[in-house]
């Protein structure tokens, strides 16, 4: 019986995996057809101007909000977030500890702004996405326990032996996936969002690949793959 699975993955894999987050914009900025500023004092910037504003949908908390010329107001909603701003204002900052920023430059992003009327965009959060010209393990090998490799003829070798599963999940499109010891891979099934590899205890390594990027080689050689369990990893 086996009693522990070593996951080994190599050195410079490990250095690269992280997971990092970044804050991102959802969707389109839209004029808000029912909101407006209303015409008072306090909300009047140092030249005089009549505030915009921008309200932010998100359902992220502690969030740190800047703008070049300086945030008028601040007032927090549930599951959102009305600054208001100088009509002049460019650039606005949003900032969460632990994640990369979202920098708006306000014209490039479609908006604006123009005193009393209220623009509206969603924030969350997401996956940073991966520049490089390499393909990167950004979720560990794990194995999934409620998933199972059906004890099928289709699933075994011809000496019987039934095949463990590997998940590889991806958001990229276009993956390649290969095992150099070929008689050890006896299927690839592609769903939505990760490729299914049915592959026999004791392979080395598997390799993945796309158009542009660099190969990218899991090492399986201090793993204990089991027959019939699923394991899975993610790659961007």
């Amino acid at each position: 019986m086996i009693t522990g699975v070593l996951f080994c993955i190599s050195h410079t894999l490990l250095a690269q995996n992280t997971h990092e987050k970044e804050l991102v914009i959802r969707g389109e900025p839209m004029l808000s057809s029912d909101q407006i500023i209303a015409d008072r004092e306090v909300n009047y910037d140092v030249n005089g101007q009549l505030a915009a504003g921008v309200l932010i949908k998100t359902s992220l908390k502690d969030l740190n909000i800047e703008s070049t010329l300086g945030v008028l107001s601040i007032m927090g909603y549930e599951n959102s977030v009305l600054i208001l701003l100088s009509p002049e204002e460019s650039k606005v900052n949003i900032y969460k500890e632990g994640i990369e920023p979202l920098n708006i430059l306000l014209s490039e992003a479609g908006i604006d702004l123009e005193s009393g009327k209220v623009w509206e965009i969603e924030v969350t959060e997401q996956l940073k996405k991966n520049t490089s010209d390499e393909l990167t393990v950004v979720k560990d090998l794990e194995f999934l326990k409620n998933e199972l490799v059906a004890n099928r003829r289709d699933n075994k070798n011809a000496e019987g032996i039934l095949a463990a599963g590997l998940k590889i999940y991806s958001d990229r499109e276009n993956l390649e996936v290969a095992v150099p010891d070929s008689d050890k891979l006896l299927k690839i099934q592609k769903a939505e969002n990760y490729y299914l590899i049915y592959i026999l205890p004791g392979v080395q390594e598997v390799r993945i690949s796309m158009p542009g990027k660099k190969p990218l080689t899991i090492n399986l050689a201090q793993t204990t793959l089991e027959s019939g369990r699923v394991y899975s990893l993610r790659v961007e």
